[in-house]
């Protein structure tokens, strides 16, 4: 059995989520994400809970998106694997460091809907666009700032 991308410890009103994906530097795979979005619901719902630390496995935090895993599926035109990237990592990671960052101050909710806002201010911009058609392309993107 493997071990779970997820590690969800408890102790008392605490609760540490660990990536563990050490041998990809804890990059967020589809399933990775999965996985974490599943044990946050499970914390949301525990009213006992009142921290939750979210960490690491190995020597860093997280890497960011897994490229690796970020091609298009078989069959899908370039269009559907477009929005394939865009939808599932481009709105899940904009702007992560800064919610992080901030969530001392907020509740989990708070910092959740913080960064839901963020995702979608994000998946607006023309450079987001260029990276993700830079990307299907195969070249280097060209970067405007906007």
């Amino acid at each position: 059995m493997r071990n779970p991308l997820v590690e969800v410890e408890k102790q008392d009103r605490i609760v540490t989520l660990t990536i563990n994906n050490p041998a990809q530097r804890n990059a967020l795979s589809f399933e990775l994400v999965d996985e974490l979005k599943a044990a946050i619901e499970e914390i949301k719902a525990d009213p006992e809970v009142r921290a939750v630390i979210l960490t690491g496995a190995g020597k860093g935090f997280c890497s960011g998106a897994d490229v690796s895993s970020m091609s298009p599926q078989p069959g899908m035109s370039e269009e559907e694997a477009t929005g394939f990237i865009k939808d599932y990592y481009m709105k899940n990671l904009c702007k992560m460091k800064d919610s992080i960052g901030n969530s001392l101050s907020r509740s989990l909710q708070e910092t959740m809907d913080l960064e839901s806002r963020a995702q979608v201010e994000c998946a607006k911009s023309e450079d987001l666009q260029e990276g993700i058609t830079a990307f299907l392309e195969k070249r280097e993107p060209h970067f405007k700032g906007k």
